[in-house]
């Protein structure tokens, strides 16, 4: 049985109870939030050989500089589908973890765009196969109401490869769709 339409169903169900449990932060505009969490869903498509995968991942970052500069960390749950170099596909499941970074030049807009850098370790069974991955993104946070923002945003990133001679690195761009509580005053 195939393992992606399981994890999208229980990804799917994640950011639901998500939505479901979370109250909403304390009242105020967003300008006036300093820190976000939220849930975000990554569709990966590998860039050379028909690779894929997919990532449910928590993330959180404060704001400073009036929002401009937004620090933060993210977790992910990370499936992926590569296909090693006899054309089997290989399901490799597994976790990272890291630090992000993103420049809103607009924060408190309705709609606001943004660039973005994220790194992160791997663990689980991952960490057999591949090091650590980086990714840069541009992206947009839309405004649903004072304390919830819809984040869109696609990227390019690349997962470090242990051993070269046996498998390339995996290049991927990424499609994400996100949902961020706004909470905290300056």
């Amino acid at each position: 049985m195939d393992a992606r339409p399981r994890f999208l169903r229980h990804a799917g169900l994640g950011l639901l109870l998500v939505l479901l449990l979370s109250a909403p932060a304390a009242a105020g505009p967003l300008a006036d939030r300093t820190q976000s969490i939220g849930p975000r869903l990554t569709l990966l498509d590998g860039e050379d050989d028909g690779s894929e995968g997919s990532a449910f991942s928590m993330h959180w970052s404060y704001g400073f500089a009036g929002g401009i500069f937004q620090l933060g960390a993210v977790g992910s749950f990370i499936d992926l589908e590569v296909e090693d170099t006899g054309g089997e596909a290989d399901n490799d499941l597994g976790f990272a973890a890291g630090p992000t970074i993103d420049l809103v030049p607009m924060p408190g807009a309705r709609v606001s765009p943004y660039l973005g850098f994220s790194a992160v370790i791997m663990a689980g069974d991952l960490r057999d196969l591949y090091n650590w991955g980086y990714e840069g993104h541009l992206g947009l946070k839309a405004s649903l109401n004072r304390s919830m923002s819809l984040d869109l945003a696609v990227g390019y990133g690349r997962f470090e490869y242990v051993d070269r001679e046996i498998r390339d690195n995996f290049d991927s761009i990424a499609f994400t769709l996100g949902l961020l509580f706004h909470f905290g005053e300056r």
